[in-house]
């Protein structure tokens, strides 16, 4: 009979810590926010867009020259790329000014890819509006920077060389 009541007893005793066994449960949560971010592929570098005048002299239309800006967004985010108006003596959105020899000034243009003029974002100067694909290298996109300056503009300029400075804004 000993054997028989040990026996209860370790089958109590598993039944037991089995149900103890059954009870240690936790719930683990796991979550994750992924920002609304925007990011220039290349920071820190500057962009090119440079204007070649060397058929001035049997030119019959206006100058164009174009660049890709690259950047990634993450996935659906809406932002907008500014482009400033550079550092010439009263520019804007449909005018920029190149600033040359003896502060000479050379007019020209940027435009959207739907070719509209680039502006900086304020003043009834609107930028160009993206969605972002996502942040993988990927799903990097290029937006095209298209530049023009006017045959009379360039026909009109001084010799030398002309330059400006634009800052590109990327804002989700």
């Amino acid at each position: 009979m000993n054997l028989k009541r040990q026996l209860s007893c370790a089958v109590l005793l598993l039944a037991s810590l089995a149900a103890m066994e059954a009870n240690a449960q936790q719930n683990l949560n796991v979550s994750a926010t992924v920002p609304n971010v925007c990011v220039i592929t290349t920071p820190g570098t500057a962009l090119n867009l440079p204007f070649d005048l060397s058929t001035l002299d049997v030119a019959v239309a206006d100058f164009t020259a174009s660049v890709d800006f690259l950047w990634r967004c993450s996935l659906n985010t809406a932002a907008t790329i500014n482009l400033s108006s550079g550092s010439g003596t009263g520019a804007d959105a449909n005018t920029r000014f190149m600033t040359g020899p003896g502060g000479a000034q050379l007019a020209y243009s940027l435009s959207t890819p739907g070719g509209a003029a680039w502006g900086d974002g304020t003043n009834g100067q609107p930028g160009y509006g993206v969605t972002g694909a996502g942040m993988a290298l990927a799903n990097e996109q290029a937006t095209p920077i298209d530049g023009t300056v006017a045959l009379a503009a360039a026909q009109a300029a001084g010799v030398g060389t002309y330059n400006d400075t634009v800052l590109i804004t990327l804002l989700p």
